[in-house]
């Protein structure tokens, strides 16, 4: 199984974002978020910092199609689609109720 097969077979990925996001500094420098928008807002820009990640490192043993999808996403979080940050807010969402369920949050 290539590392695109392996990756999209994650059952896990929501809760290991969530460690991931417990363990590391806020994307943007300053004072933690003080709403949960903002915090969701942070979130989604890690999730975004992520994602290129993952796809950049898999991007050979995708299809030409999408590589150039993928290649238009590459972009920081500040200048995705509104439609495209909402993807990633849907992300930052499950975050947030797992991080909840836990206990780990308000």
């Amino acid at each position: 199984m290539n590392k695109l097969e392996l990756a999209t077979k994650m059952p896990w990925r929501t809760e290991a974002f969530a460690v991931h996001v417990v363990n590391c500094r806020p994307p943007k420098p300053g004072r933690a978020p003080d709403r949960p928008e903002d915090l969701i807002e942070a979130l989604a820009e890690i999730q975004h910092q992520q994602w290129a990640h993952w796809s950049q490192a898999v991007a050979s043993e995708a299809s030409a199609a999408t590589q150039s999808k993928w290649q238009r996403s590459w972009v920081p979080y500040s200048e995705l689609t509104e439609e495209l940050k909402e993807s990633d807010r849907v992300w930052a969402r499950k975050v947030m109720n797992l991080l909840r369920e836990r206990k780990l949050i308000l």
